[in-house]
């Protein structure tokens, strides 16, 4: 026997003191794989808690037709297998709440109000937007009958408690239940008052029917709270911000609204709400270009200051005006546009209500240039917000809001009032014509 063998066999032999088990683990859950089952011809492995899932889940299959038929729809190996869900959550309900407890200070009158609140929730977001679905099913089923098999129609309650709803449909007729479910809610008021009126908001996620469901939710309900932050604002009688929508009849009157300075991250109200900082520029280089340009077109003579001669030069006023069109990328100036005084001044008064729109000069300008009369004369226009979109609301029309058609421009409104107390201190300063009473 070799020395080494020897050596060997004088050794303790080994023995286990402990023992480290390791197991396969469920990376969402942290539990560990217990099982091997088979799921669409595949072997997938499973914990405990999953498996106790599937089955309860696949008994819940067995008693409901709709959730079988959907269930089928996407195993099915060679089909199309896109589904959508959608998560749609009440506007400002915190706010309703509010206005509603106003001037309530007794115990009893807010639980009754609360009461009252919760059970007309669950009709407007509940029974009228699961009613308007059904309805909406029936008329996919009878406009693609031919088209599509019968079980693609169907859509899958997942919730629907209070002003929360998410389903799951196929992805082609998302858009078909989502719209006629907002649309039930909106047109939902059993008390007629502006406080019981409704809104919601909706995400929509559409995934293979392989992707985790988990993830797909996720997705939707975060879309849904963006479309909370990101709202589109329309104002043509019956959108979101209408004349129907008005507090003491003050409402858009015109349908247009302006997004200079405004931040894509601006809000006014909801939960959150708040607005960035921004810088206001007391004078911009495009209004020197303008006044520049403006100035060398009313010169008429040539002057000299410092060695410069200045006159009224075609090509330098086309240099400086140019500036701002060739920024913005549209077409300079024309031969037309400068073959007068009067001709440019009108271009350069256009250029400035453009350029400089919300900036606080057209005030003043418009009196600098003597034309404010002529201007408040002039009916105002606007598009018609007395009618519903696509019922002549893009029609411009003329204003009729009562405090436009009976306005009163008085030729000393051109001046503001000198202060009394100002005319006091200086007894050879006159009072600006027609506010001497």
């Amino acid at each position: 026997m070799k020395q080494s063998d020897i050596e060997k066999n004088k050794m303790i032999s080994g023995q286990s003191d402990f023992i480290l088990p390791f197991s396969m683990m469920d990376r969402t859950t942290f539990q560990p794989y217990s099982d091997i089952i088979s799921i669409a011809e595949s072997s997938v492995r499973v914990t405990d808690e999953a498996k106790a899932k599937r089955k309860a889940g696949l008994k819940i299959r067995e008693q409901d037709e709709t959730v079988k038929l959907l269930d089928d729809l996407i195993t099915k190996k060679g089909e199309e297998s896109l589904l959508a869900v959608v998560h749609a959550d009440g506007n400002n309900m915190g706010s309703k709440i509010s206005e509603m407890l106003t001037d309530k200070k007794d115990y009893d009158s807010c639980v009754n109000i609360m009461r009252e609140f919760t059970a007309d929730t669950a009709k407007a977001f509940g029974k009228s937007g699961l009613d308007a679905m059904q309805k909406c099913q029936q008329q996919l089923k009878e406009d693609y009958k031919d088209k599509y098999d019968e079980k693609a129609f169907f859509f899958r309650k997942i919730i629907a408690d209070g002003d929360d709803m998410t389903f799951v449909c196929n992805a082609r007729f998302v858009m078909d239940y989502v719209g006629a479910y907002l649309e039930a809610v909106q047109n939902y008021n059993n008390k007629g008052e502006k406080e019981w009126r409704y809104s919601s908001c909706a995400g929509i996620c559409i995934f293979h029917s392989h992707y985790p469901f988990a993830r797909a939710y996720s997705l939707a309900e975060q879309a849904c709270e963006s479309a909370k932050k990101n709202v589109n604002i329309d104002y043509w009688n019956g959108a979101n911000s209408g004349k129907n929508h008005s507090n003491n009849n003050v409402y858009n009157i015109t349908g247009y609204t302006s997004r200079k300075y405004i931040n894509p991250q601006d809000a006014m109200s909801g939960s959150g709400a708040r607005q960035k900082d921004k810088s206001f520029p007391i004078i911009r280089y495009a209004e020197i270009l303008l006044a520049y340009a403006e100035a060398l077109n009313n010169l008429t003579q040539a002057y000299e200051i410092d060695g410069q001669t200045y006159t009224r030069d075609t090509e330098a006023i086309k240099y400086y005006f140019n500036q701002i069109r060739y920024r913005a990328g549209i077409p300079g100036l024309t031969a037309d546009d400068l073959i007068t005084v009067e001709a440019f001044n009108k271009v350069v008064q256009r250029e400035r209500l453009i350029e400089l729109f919300w900036e606080g000069q057209r005030y003043y300008d418009i009196r600098r240039w003597g034309i404010v009369e002529d201007l408040e004369r002039e009916p105002l226009m606007g598009l018609n917000v007395e009618q519903a979109e696509w019922e002549g609301f893009y029609q411009p029309t003329v204003i009729q809001y009562k405090s436009i058609i009976e306005r009163d421009f008085k030729p000393k409104m051109v001046w503001l009032p000198l202060h009394l107390d100002e005319i006091r201190k200086v007894s050879v300063l006159d009072q600006n014509p027609g506010w001497d009473k």
